[in-house]
């Protein structure tokens, strides 16, 4: 992408917790992005696109991963729990729910101005290059 690093472009001194975490994350990103456009391997898949878990497979065997039935249905019921919440056994998981909406619209207006300044082109380039 040919950008430098949020990290390098601003010096960390004086940067708000906010905004550092911001710059680490969009260097991680431009990072694999580098990656992608140097080797055109890897591949970038937007979480939304995991809901539908049909689509697996072909995104499975890009990998060499084959799956058949039985596994879609246990990558299905393993899906469907919160996975910061999993138990060992099973007893006590808590149902996966999506809260992507509550998440952004419960972040500070710190953060939301720190993803602005450092993130927003890094993503829009990864929407770009997902599935």
């Amino acid at each position: 992408s040919g950008r430098s690093s949020p990290l390098s472009a601003k010096s960390t001194n004086g940067m708000s917790k906010e905004e550092f975490c911001a710059a680490t994350l969009a260097s991680f990103c431009d990072g694999a992005i580098r990656h992608y456009e140097m080797t055109g391997t890897g591949r970038f898949i937007n979480y939304e696109s995991l809901k539908d878990v049909s689509k697996l497979p072909v995104l499975l065997e890009d990998f060499g991963v084959f799956v058949g039935e039985t596994e879609l249905e246990r990558i299905e019921q393993i899906s469907a729990v919160y996975s910061k919440k999993r138990t060992t056994r099973g007893s006590g998981n808590i149902a996966w729910v999506e809260d992507s909406t509550e998440k952004e619209t419960s972040a500070t207006p710190e953060v939301r101005a720190a993803s602005d300044q450092f993130l927003v082109s890094s993503y829009t380039k990864l929407q770009q290059l997902a599935l």
